[in-house]
């Protein structure tokens, strides 16, 4: 990544965005202090894991955005082998944390999810 200053007139490289985006915050010292161990955190709260039902895999994975070709590029990658996913090469969007506006994927995803709660309640009544 690289960034074109025109007031500068240079081009910023990747190094040095990060560098200058990273000690902004205390990223690290948050995430140390923030960071719940999954199995500690749901053994904490009571919560057990549901029994995982294949049949509803991709209706579910589609209602939140998700494509098989994200789960093979993007996804399985990351949580198999810890990897970089070779599906994001080549994404332009900009840093969430640069960005004013919530991404695409997000806010489909939140009226997707108020419209089945939507949904659920009126069919309660």
């Amino acid at each position: 990544m690289f960034l074109v200053d025109f007031e500068e007139g240079r081009i910023i490289p990747d190094d040095e965005i990060k560098e200058k985006i990273a000690s902004q915050h205390p990223y690290g010292k948050w995430l140390e202090e923030n960071m719940e161990d999954l199995e500690t955190w749901t053994k904490n709260v009571g919560m057990k894991a549901q029994k995982f039902d294949f049949r509803n895999t991709n209706r579910r994975l589609n209602m939140f955005g998700y494509t098989s070709e994200t789960m093979e590029m993007i996804l399985i990658p990351m949580s198999v082998g810890g990897k970089e996913p070779l599906g994001s090469m080549g994404n332009d969007a900009a840093l969430a944390v640069l960005s004013q506006q919530v991404s695409e994927s997000r806010v489909a995803s939140r009226e997707r999810s108020e419209a089945s709660q939507q949904h659920q309640h009126s069919s309660c009544d």
